[in-house]
């Protein structure tokens, strides 16, 4: 979900409509600024722990600015959707690379 964040507004310009999984309208957007503290615990057989700034390819929309990485979710209120586009391939936490990418590749 491509969203745009103007420098002056905390809540993007552009939302999905419409749920994609039941139509319905009832959408809720949440952003919150995390700087560098985010953490992520992957509950798969390593059981990875990262904790630091977003990674690019957990399927979650982030938006930088001036004043730090927002991350951005919007989630149907009907159904209860996280609304954005799945199956992910594995991720870069998964593979033990910690930020979303291989070692030198920044």
């Amino acid at each position: 979900m491509p969203s745009t964040r103007t420098p002056d507004t905390k809540m993007p310009t552009e939302v999905v409509q419409h749920c994609q999984k039941c139509a319905s309208r009832r959408l809720a957007h949440a952003s919150c600024r995390c700087d560098d503290k985010f953490c992520i615990v992957m509950t798969n057989a390593q059981h990875q722990f990262f904790e630091g700034p977003i990674p690019t390819d957990l399927g979650l929309d982030m938006q930088t600015s001036l004043k730090g990485d927002y991350l951005e979710i919007q989630y149907c209120m009907q159904c209860g959707q996280l609304q954005g586009q799945w199956p992910l391939p594995e991720t870069g936490v998964e593979k033990g690379w910690g930020d979303g990418k291989p070692a030198g590749h920044g």
